[in-house]
Formats: C-alpha cells, sequence, structure tokens
C-alpha cells in the first residue's frame, strides 16, 4: 500500500501464497484492509476466494460483511447472488443487483416472491382444519414474513432517488432508471416477465387467473397501510411531475380507483385507499384535483364517513378534512348526518362554526370522544361568547335550552366548572343545576355551591383547572342557596367553618339561622365564634362552657361503656373539646389586648374558661378507674381499656395546660392576678360533685404544670439573659481591642473631619506635591488623618508617633 504497487500484492504475492496451499493467511491478513476501507478495488478473483472460505465455514455473515465492503465491481456477481439466496441475505443481495448490476427491478422480483409464498401460506392455514398439520411451520415462514417485508423500504428508497438501505442518493442518471424501471414494472396492467424469462406471477393458487395490475393489488393485499405510505413519499418526488411519462400521479389514482371498484377487496384495503386518495386530491390540485369527476370524490368522501372501524377514524377524519380542503360536497345535510355517525366532530365543529349554528357547535364539544376533559370548558365558554357577540350580548334561547339540556353532562365531567360557567353566563340556573344533580348528591352540591361561595381554592378542583374566582363570594346566589351551603360545610368540612364565615360578608347570611346550623350539626366552634362576633365574649364563653359540660358528659359516657365505637367516639368528642377551647382561648387573647374595650374584668373572662375547662377534666376522671388517675405507665401488652382513659386525661389536661400558656402570653398586664385566679379556681371547684382525692390529684396536676410553666419562663429569661451578657461582653471586648490596634478609616476619610482622601495613582516628584494633595498622616495606633488635622498631642513626638 505504502509504495501503491497492488499489482504485485494481487498477482505475484498472492499466485506465491496460493501456490505453497497458504492462500487463506494471505486473504485473512487482507480481510481487515478490506473493511476498512483502505483497499476497495480488490481482483474478483480474490473476493471471490474470501467468499468461498466464509462459505465453506459457515459464516455468511462474514461473507455478507465483505459484500458490503467491496466495491460492486470487484464482486463474482453469481457467486454473491447465490450466496445471498441460499441464506436470505437479502440487503446484500439487493446491493448486489442495484449496485453491481444497476437491476433495480429483480430485487422486486425476488421480494414478491416471498411475499406470495406468505400469501399462500397464510391461505392454506385458513383453510387447514384445527387437527391437520400446519402448511408450512410456523418457524420457517417468520424469516420469510419479515424479508418481505423490506419490499416496502426499498421501494421508498428507489422511487425517491436513494439506495436501499443506506439512503444515501443515488446518481442522477442511477436515480431516474430506478425509478422509471420500477414504476413502469409495478403499475403495468398485467404479469411481467422477469429474470430467466419467466413470468412473476401473484396468485395465490399455482395456475390461478392472475388479476389487472397484480403487483399493485399484491402490495396492497399484502399490507395496505405500508404501500400506500411507500406511495405517499413517492408522490412528493418532482420525478412524477412530468405528465407525457408513463406513469404520473394521475395515472397511480386512477389504477388505485380502478382497484378501488373491483370486488374482493378487505375492508382495510378500501379504508386506506380511500384516506390515500382524499389527502394527495387536493395536495396536487394541477396534477390530479382538476382531473377527478366531483362524482368520485363525493363517493370517496361517502365512504370515510361510512367506514366502520373506529381504530382508522382519526386517520379517516384527517383525510376527509383534506379532501373538504378542496371539494365542496352536495347533499349537506346528509353528509353532516354521515359525520355525525361516523365521529368527526372536528369538521362538524369546523362546519357549525362558519353556520353559527351555536347549539350544534356546542354539542359537539361533549359528545367528542376524543376531547380531553380540560379543554371541554374553554372550549364551550367560547362558543357561549361567539354567540353573544353575534347576538347584541344576549344569549340565543335555543343555546340557552342546550345548555340546560346539557346539565348532567357538564356536572359529570367536572363540577366546580359548571358552576364557573353558569355564574358567568347563566346566573339564574344555578337551582336548576343543584336539582339536576339528584336526590342524594349533597356532596356534589357542597362542591358546587363551595365555588361559588367558599374562599378560593387556589385553582384547582379534583385534578382538573378551574377558573379562579375573583371578587368575593358570588352575588347570584340565592339566600335559601347560601343557607345549604353553610349546612353542607358543616356536614362535610366542619373544621373549616369559621374560615368560610370570616370570608362571607356580615350581611351575607342570617345569623341566628346560621348559628342554629352550626349547632345542629355540632360544630360548636363556629356557634361560639358567631356569637363573640356580635359583640358578646361573655355569651360566646358561656355557650362554650355548655358544650364542654355535654361533650364532657359524652366522654364520660364512652369511657363507662363497652361499646366497639368507644374509641372512635372518644377521638370525636376530644377533638371538638380542642376546636371549642382553641376559639374560647382566641377570645379571651383578643379580648386581653390594650385598647379592646373589654367591659367585663378581664379576670372573670380567663376565670369562666379555665373553671369550664377544669370541670371538664374533672367530670371525665370523676368516671376513670383508679388504674388511669395513678402515674404508673401500663405495660400490658395490647391496646386496654386503662390506656384510652389515660389519653383522655392527657388530653384534656393538656388543653388546661395551654391555656394557662396562653393566660401568661399576655400576663403582662396587671388586670390578672395568678394567685387569686387560682383561689378563686380551687373553691369554685370544691363546689363540685367530685371526690376530694380526684379534686386534689387534678389540681396538684393544675398546679405543677403551671409552676413548670413559671419555671421554663424563667428559665428562658435566665438563659436569654446569658446568652446577651456573653454576646455584649464578645462585642465590647472586640470594640477595645480594635481601637488599641486602631481603625481604619471607613472609605478612606480622615479620622479626625471625615473628609475623603484623594486617590493617588502614581507617587508624586520628590518635592513636587499633586496640585490640589494634602499629605496624609498615619498615627502609631493605625488611624489616618489629614496633615492639617492631625491632633495636637501627637505634635510634640512627632517623629516617633506618626509615620
Amino acid at each position: 500500500m505504502a509504495l501503491d504497487d497492488f499489482d504485485f500484492l494481487f498477482e505475484d504475492l498472492f499466485q506465491y501464497y496460493d501456490d505453497n496451499g497458504i492462500s487463506r493467511i494471505f486473504l485473512f491478513q487482507l480481510e481487515p484492509f478490506m473493511l476498512n476501507s483502505d483497499i476497495r478495488h480488490v481482483p474478483p478473483r480474490i473476493t471471490q476466494r474470501l467468499i468461498a472460505f466464509h462459505d465453506e465455514d459457515n459464516r455468511p455473515d462474514l461473507a455478507e460483511r465483505v459484500i458490503w465492503h467491496i466495491d460492486p465491481d470487484c464482486l463474482d456477481i453469481n457467486q454473491a447472488i447465490t450466496l445471498c439466496q441460499n441464506y436470505q441475505l437479502y440487503d446484500a443481495l439487493i446491493y448486489v443487483y442495484t449496485r453491481a448490476m444497476r437491476d433495480f427491478v429483480s430485487p422486486v422480483v425476488e421480494l414478491l416472491g416471498l411475499i406470495r409464498r406468505v400469501q399462500q401460506y397464510r391461505k392454506a392455514r385458513g383453510q387447514a382444519s384445527p387437527t391437520s398439520a400446519n402448511y408450512l411451520d410456523e418457524q420457517a415462514i417468520e424469516p420469510v414474513i419479515m424479508n418481505s417485508y423490506k419490499i416496502y423500504p426499498y421501494l421508498a428508497n428507489v422511487l425517491t432517488g436513494l439506495t436501499y438501505p443506506s439512503e444515501e442518493p443515488l446518481p442522477e442518471e442511477d436515480a431516474f432508471q430506478a425509478k422509471n424501471d420500477v414504476y413502469t414494472f409495478l403499475f403495468f396492467g398485467r404479469s411481467n416477465i422477469g429474470e430467466g424469462g419467466k413470468l412473476v406471477l401473484t396468485s395465490d393458487e399455482e395456475n390461478g387467473i392472475e388479476p389487472t395490475y397484480p403487483y399493485v393489488r399484491l402490495l396492497l393485499r399484502f399490507d395496505p397501510e405500508a404501500f400506500l405510505h411507500t406511495l405517499d413519499l413517492a408522490f412528493e418526488d418532482a420525478y412524477l411531475n412530468d405528465q407525457t411519462r408513463s406513469v404520473s400521479r394521475l395515472v397511480i389514482i386512477k389504477i388505485l380507483l380502478e382497484i378501488l371498484s373491483s370486488p374482493g377487496l378487505s375492508p382495510s384495503e378500501i379504508t386506506f385507499l380511500n384516506i390515500f386518495i382524499a389527502r394527495n386530491v387536493p395536495k396536487y390540485p394541477q396534477f390530479i384535483f382538476t382531473f377527478i369527476p366531483p362524482s368520485v370524490l363525493h363517493s370517496i368522501l361517502i365512504g370515510l364517513a361510512e367506514d366502520p372501524d373506529s381504530s382508522t377514524r382519526e386517520d379517516r377524519q384527517l383525510a376527509a378534512e383534506y379532501l373538504l380542503s378542496a371539494y365542496t360536497p352536495h347533499e349537506s345535510g346528509r353528509i353532516l348526518a354521515l359525520f355525525k355517525e361516523a365521529g368527526f366532530y372536528r369538521i362538524l365543529r369546523s362546519w357549525h362554526q362558519q353556520e353559527r349554528q351555536w347549539s350544534p357547535l356546542l354539542l359537539t364539544y361533549l359528545q367528542d370522544p376524543d376531547m380531553p376533559s380540560t379543554a371541554i370548558f374553554p372550549s364551550i365558554q367560547d362558543v357561549l361568547l361567539l354567540a353573544e357577540r353575534f347576538n347584541k350580548g344576549i344569549l340565543p334561547r335555543e343555546l340557552v335550552a342546550t345548555v340546560f339540556d346539557s346539565l348532567p353532562t357538564l356536572l359529570l365531567t367536572n363540577i366546580a366548572n359548571t358552576a364557573a360557567l353558569l355564574d358567568k353566563h347563566l346566573p339564574s340556573a344555578h337551582d336548576r343545576a343543584l336539582e339536576t344533580l339528584g336526590p342524594n348528591a349533597d356532596h356534589e352540591r357542597f362542591v358546587y355551591l363551595r365555588y361559588l361561595l367558599g374562599p378560593p381554592l387556589g385553582g384547582e378542583d379534583d385534578d382538573e383547572l378551574v377558573p379562579l374566582r375573583q371578587g368575593g363570594p358570588s352575588t347570584h346566589v340565592s339566600p335559601s342557596l347560601r343557607q345549604l351551603y353553610i349546612s353542607l360545610q358543616c356536614r362535610y368540612d366542619p373544621s373549616s367553618v369559621i374560615t368560610v364565615l370570616r370570608y362571607l360578608p356580615r350581611d351575607f347570611l342570617d345569623v341566628a339561622q346560621v348559628t342554629q346550623t352550626c349547632e345542629e350539626n355540632e360544630v360548636f366552634d363556629g356557634v361560639i365564634w358567631l356569637i363573640d362576633r356580635d359583640g358578646d365574649p361573655r355569651k360566646a364563653l358561656a355557650k362554650a362552657d355548655l358544650f364542654d359540660k355535654q361533650l364532657s358528659a359524652r366522654l364520660a359516657d364512652e369511657l363507662t361503656s363497652s361499646s366497639a365505637e368507644a374509641e372512635e367516639n372518644v377521638r370525636r368528642w376530644l377533638h371538638a373539646l380542642e376546636s371549642i377551647a382553641q376559639t374560647a382561648t382566641s377570645i379571651c387573647l383578643e379580648r386581653s389586648q390594650p385598647g379592646s374595650g373589654m367591659e367585663v374584668p378581664l379576670e372573670d373572662v380567663w376565670f369562666q374558661l379555665l373553671r369550664s375547662e377544669i370541670d371538664s377534666v374533672q367530670r371525665v376522671a370523676g368516671c376513670c378507674s383508679l388504674e388511669a388517675l395513678s402515674p404508673s405507665e401500663d405495660t400490658s401488652p395490647g391496646r386496654t381499656h386503662v390506656q384510652l382513659e389515660r389519653e383522655t386525661l392527657s388530653a384534656l389536661r393538656s388543653l388546661v395546660q395551654r391555656t394557662f400558656a396562653s393566660l401568661m402570653s399576655v400576663s403582662s398586664t396587671k388586670a390578672v392576678s395568678f394567685p387569686r385566679l387560682f383561689k378563686r379556681l380551687v373553691g369554685s371547684a370544691s363546689k363540685g360533685h367530685v371526690s376530694k382525692g380526684t379534686l386534689y390529684t387534678e389540681f396538684r396536676t393544675i398546679l405543677t404544670g403551671m409552676l413548670e410553666s413559671f419555671r421554663s419562663e424563667g428559665d428562658m429569661l435566665v438563659i436569654t439573659k446569658h446568652l446577651v451578657d456573653r454576646d455584649l461582653f464578645g462585642t465590647i471586648e472586640q470594640l477595645a481591642h480594635e481601637r488599641v490596634k486602631g481603625w481604619a478609616p471607613s472609605q478612606g476619610a480622615c479620622y479626625s473631619c471625615g473628609e475623603a482622601f484623594f486617590s493617588i495613582k502614581k507617587p508624586p516628584t520628590e518635592g513636587e506635591p499633586e496640585p490640589g494633595s494634602v499629605p496624609i498622616v498615619v498615627s502609631r495606633t493605625g488611624a489616618i488623618y489629614h496633615s492639617r488635622c492631625l491632633p495636637p498631642d501627637l505634635y510634640a513626638n512627632h517623629s516617633s508617633n506618626v509615620q
């Protein structure tokens, strides 16, 4: 290679090896250079020997690799074709035919033969009985099927001027020859003669009758979608622009129309033929559309609509849209009915919008199964806006009726979105929408009314995008529905009732009725909050005391019962007591703030709250067992009744402790005396119907908790004092240290007068200071002065104190 003396390499040297019977060594050393394309031109007699060695070794894959990497002129064509046919190396076979022989039809003949074998196998298998042997073994037919499908990418490449399978552009002359030869062969009206002078047959029977255009029919029957996709690609090539050639786009369309009108086609063939024709006729108007009769286009359009295959519905609808872009059909009423039955809703929407048929347009969004649920309501909103715009701002009566009739579907799709839609366009329809939900749909009514009246939820509901409501609660909701919403809120989300009441304007609801509703639904904190909002905190706390008595009595009953639901009920009542305590404590805290205008003594308010909570603890403790009151822990396995009693008492006691902690947070006021308050609480509790032992135990726990709170506060103050002292000491120490060192002035300013120094970019010439500059003096402590600002005490020892 270095000497460029390939004659010696392939003639003399190879002959020496061959004469001594070791040509295999020579060939296997040469092969890597061939595979790396370092040597492209090798005499055919040498490549023939190399391929023969791989054939003898039963390694057709290595032989195929050599065929791929060598110049086609260097191959023994007969040897290569025989090898590829024997081992079914069809990619290499096509390469030999097309690149070595410039024969673009023989690969089609070879692959058509495979397709025919597959079709014969399928027919024989369909006719065979379950007990008979298979016509051809499944494992044997699988590679035949795979290889036969190579005809479609081969045709796609050849008809667009590319090599197969590399898809590199063919030389212009070869590309033209390939297209001309393949088109002429494929679209020949009868069976053609192939290699060896034999007819290329397509019939399943050996002596069967050949139809017209047999090769197009065979390719179409084998896989209509793949074949017509291949033609789609071929139609885009400029070769077919020349109408004078024997094969053009119009000729191909007419051949396909003739095949379409013939009997015996499968439903899939009819479907894909209709799709192909409908898509390509308007795409090439100057070549096809002007030459196709309208009656043919009309039948194609009806065929697309009447096709029952649901799997191709979207493809058929797209093809119909293509066709309608160039062709306007008559019998529009019949066509629309067919489109509706076929589910071509996209076409229907375009049609109805153009004709301003608002009611049918709205229904297309609701009836389309492919319409995303997130797009339904924005689309309906657009329809309503368009209808209002073209009808002087008023919705047409028939459209309103359509919306009413569609309420079940709208509500089923998304309740909150339906509420938003009606509130904007049909606010009088809220009552009707809620009636549409049915008698057993209270939760759905709650979702509907919560969107209209409740605080905004962030624009999301049930994984659906919901328009964020602005401007407060809807004013289109009747008072009865407002009251219904509060009732449903109490049932389905009682913890947010106070939040809702804060959000709604005061004059929006009947307060007395809302209070009664909250009490009936046992939303006790809501009742207390409403009474306090009316300006009567003592009445609110009295109501809290009444609720505490009721709930603590229920707790005592549950703890003494042996029902299976006891634990669940205990947790329920404890949660209610916590809500009451939280609301009542917030009332006391609000009244404890300066300027709150509290007419009742502050100590009485806190006494009333604490007495109520302590009474609850005592009431429950009075019915608990001695084991529950004892401080020891229960170590028995499993959950016991004593453990439930202990947990209940612990939760109630923690309520009292939290209330004391809240009271301590406002203890700066002198209106509350803790010793007097504690004495009043003890005196009030001693009058109750609780044993002295229980009373002593409870107040010992309460007093211990109070003292712990005081001790914790004191400890926190001590810790804070130590932290502040330590930080302050460290800061002062650093300040003193820095003052001794001398601080650099901030931003280059004089330590005495604070005036900034001039920036000196280069040292001045000795004895010639810069114009406008002032010498600076640096003291030994690090302070910097203008020379004119040097303190008098530094003049005394100028040389030793300054630099």
